[in-house]
């Protein structure tokens, strides 16, 4: 990182020590701040670890979306940015102050030429994008106008008690104990009177791609990771968003049986795509601050405090998440169409998807009609496919005891000529 990196952040802590910027906090915790700043790659181990790596995972079709405002769209081509740049050895998270969890890259959207099939005005919606990933982080935050509310959430972070232990200590004690995909936590203040308190679990055992992917990324065994933690089935993509919002839910409960946090959390952050607050990123100050800030000045999102685990935590045995428990979930219909059918059930099964989409493209010479989702119609199995690019809706199908693609829906071609499987 130059010196011209650390510019923005020594200015701020300046403005910090001097009293420039006066924050509604007791005396100590500001000069903490202060000097938090002025060592921000000392405390970015979640980006170093989770983050960075993850921006663009072209194996896996995935992207971690980054956002240089909160209008931004959730294309992928600003992961491509920061990915790039961080590879050159750039400190790219100053440009991007917010984030979100890992979605698939889109199918369609402006980022493709518009002589593709692919191209649309608009993006494929993260709803419909849900994957697995490598881990998934769950924020929390309490917005309270409340003058103190800034000086409440430090308290939580700094503060102990007789036995010695802040509120935040005793949330991840607890989870250590119990979940063996915890991996935890990161606490970055807002820049306004909140904190986002970011939970990390590992998922990649909700996959068995994945699992591979990350084994092959790293020069570890991938049998032994299989079989330290694959629970020998995949979770279905089409469940995970509403599966993660359960998740956030039951987090949350834990987090105040845990700790005296009593205190309600903002519930957008239960849903998957939502931006949450980057490590070290820097936030434009809006009009009417507080803080003694002018419109359009930095304030850096100080990382107030950072516990990351390698691996799982020693004495833990069971699982937060499972893909056993996310299949329960009903799936989501989305773009992907991996719609809930009355009297049918979606088979995950993502890497028999990709082979037949391989082999159909290379036997057509043509990306479409191309593999939607595989499900169970009472008892027969059906491959649906996308008619087209646009095509939302595959209800084209070929049932196991067909010969021929049943074509239905906006889009099914005029003639037959890739009907013949």
């Amino acid at each position: 990182m130059s010196d011209t990196d650390l510019c923005p952040y020594e200015m701020f802590a300046g403005r910090l020590t001097s009293g420039a910027v006066k924050l509604p906090v007791d005396p100590s915790y500001q000069r903490k701040l202060a000097k938090l700043c002025l060592t921000p790659a000392k405390h970015n181990a979640l980006w170093r670890a989770y983050l960075a790596d993850n921006l663009m995972s072209e194996a896996l079709d995935l992207h971690l979306p980054v956002f240089e405002c909160r209008e931004a769209s959730f294309g992928d081509t600003a992961s491509w940015f920061a990915a790039r740049e961080h590879g050159h050895g750039a400190w790219v998270q100053a440009t991007y102050p917010f984030f979100s969890n890992i979605l698939r890259r889109p199918t369609y959207g402006p980022r493709f030429s518009k002589n593709s099939e692919a191209f649309s005005r608009k993006w494929e919606k993260p709803s419909s994008r849900a994957a697995v990933a490598p881990f998934w982080v769950f924020t929390f935050e309490h917005d309270d106008d409340a003058v103190d509310a800034l000086q409440i959430q430090l308290n939580w972070i700094w503060q102990k008690d007789e036995t010695g232990q802040t509120e935040l200590d005793k949330i991840d004690m607890f989870l250590r104990a119990q979940f063996r995909d915890y991996r935890g936590y990161c606490v970055v203040w807002s820049g306004a009177k909140s904190l986002h308190i970011h939970i990390i679990f590992d998922t990649s055992h909700l996959s068995r791609s994945v699992i591979n992917h990350l084994a092959a990324r790293t020069g570890n065994s991938p049998e032994a990771k299989l079989r330290d933690h694959w629970q020998g089935q995949d979770a279905n993509p089409a469940s995970l968003w509403a599966y993660y919002r359960q998740q956030w839910f039951t987090l949350r409960d834990l987090i105040h049986d845990a700790s005296a946090i009593n205190v309600p959390f903002d519930q957008q952050m239960a849903v998957l795509s939502q931006k949450r607050r980057m490590p070290w990123g820097l936030r434009q100050v809006s009009a009417g601050n507080a803080f003694g800030c002018v419109q359009g000045e930095s304030i850096v999102q100080i990382v107030v405090a950072e516990k990351l685990l390698k691996r799982s935590p020693k004495g833990s045995t069971a699982y937060f998440n499972s893909a056993a428990a996310a299949n329960q979930v009903a799936p989501r219909a989305g773009a992907d169409s991996v719609r809930a059918l009355q009297g049918a059930y979606l088979i995950d099964d993502t890497e028999l998807l990709a082979r037949l989409t391989a082999y159909l493209k290379r036997c057509w010479g043509a990306d479409y009609p191309k593999p939607a989702y595989l499900a169970d119609h009472n008892g027969r199995v059906r491959l649906h496919f996308f008619n087209n690019a646009d095509d939302k809706t595959p209800s084209s199908f070929v049932r196991e005891d067909y010969n021929q693609i049943l074509y239905c829906g906006a889009g099914a071609p005029a003639d037959d000529i890739y009907a013949r499987l």
